[in-house]
């Protein structure tokens, strides 16, 4: 079964790596862990370092932890500090804000779009 468990891993991480959402979908529907760290790096860290914002959003409405830390200790948020004008950084970035206080949410989105749009 731990066998199994890897190899769904593995097609995760894959799937995000090439954007294949549908497979992406399937595999977590079909048992795919993708709330604990593989590979060095949690589904999460891979769709922010591959900007696939589809699977981010899929990730966290399905419970992906957001405070999940990758094999050297890096969280999410700072693998998304990295990836700045990354538009699945920005997306965890909105996610945690919301988490902690969902006034904020429609001026930071603003801010966001406006910096992820025009000062690029």
């Amino acid at each position: 079964m731990k066998r199994a468990n890897e190899n769904a891993d593995n097609a995760l991480r894959i799937a995000i790596e090439k954007n294949y959402v549908e497979i992406a979908k399937i595999l977590i529907s079909h048992g795919a862990d993708f709330k604990t760290v593989g590979l060095g790096y949690a589904p999460l860290h891979y769709a922010i370092l591959y900007d696939r914002p589809e699977i981010t959003i899929y990730l966290l409405i399905h419970g992906a932890d957001i405070y999940a830390k990758d094999g050297i200790g890096r969280t999410v948020f700072q693998v998304a500090k990295h990836e700045k004008w990354n538009l699945s950084a920005l997306i965890v970035n909105l996610y945690h804000i919301k988490v902690l206080n969902h006034k904020l949410l429609p001026f930071t989105l603003i801010s966001y779009f406006i910096c992820f749009f025009f000062i690029k």
